[in-house]
């Protein structure tokens, strides 16, 4: 579903709701990354040890390869947000339980949220 939602609201579709970063959840980072204003700063956190990985995120690959885990912005749309936090894993060979852990919410304390950043 939050595929669907994101899908039209990049399209252009008519009055959408807002698109909450929760909306990104489960999804590749550079479908968040790629939309975002330049003016919006994008915190990452590499959480990969959670799930077994070695942490290796440097902001300096292929966005593609991180899958968001958790999110919170400091406004109810993400494409309003000043600053954005996500909490990623790398893509490569994820847990086949990765979806399931998602859906039980188990990474929502993976990204701080303070600083005003209280929309999920």
């Amino acid at each position: 579903m939050a595929t669907a939602i994101l899908a039209c609201v990049l399209a252009g579709c008519g009055s959408e709701p807002d698109v909450v970063p929760s909306s990104f959840v489960g999804l590749e980072l550079d479908l968040l990354s790629y939309e975002l204003s330049e003016n919006t700063v994008l915190l990452v956190q590499d959480v990969s040890t959670l799930v077994g990985g070695m942490p290796a995120y440097d902001g300096s690959g292929d966005d593609a390869a991180w899958i968001i885990v958790a999110a919170c912005a400091d406004a109810a749309d993400v494409f309003d947000a000043t600053t954005v936090e996500v909490a990623v894993v790398s893509a490569v060979d994820p847990p086949s339980d990765l979806d399931e852990r998602i859906d039980d919410r188990e990474f929502d304390d993976a990204v701080s949220c303070d600083d005003g950043r209280t929309f999920r």
